[in-house]
């Protein structure tokens, strides 16, 4: 009964966790897109994937796209 309480704790820990860094790469996605955020040297563009299996296991893939990366190409 006590390892389904401590792990019922963990999953609502992590969910939060999360949460939170979705709606921090939603928030610096907004401030690129409103031009609050653009820097000389480097503008970043986060693309977040989020994957959901039957297992309920969830991953964040991001991917960070530099204009001196693309510039060099």
């Amino acid at each position: 009964m006590t390892k389904h309480i401590y792990n019922k704790r963990l999953d609502i820990n992590t969910r939060k966790i999360e949460n939170e860094k979705r709606d921090e790469i939603h928030k610096s996605n907004s401030e690129l897109e409103n031009g609050k955020n653009t820097n000389n040297r480097r503008e970043e563009n986060i693309i977040m994937k989020y994957l959901d299996d039957k297992k309920s296991s969830k991953e964040y893939y991001k991917l960070l796209i530099t204009t001196e990366s693309l510039s060099k190409i």
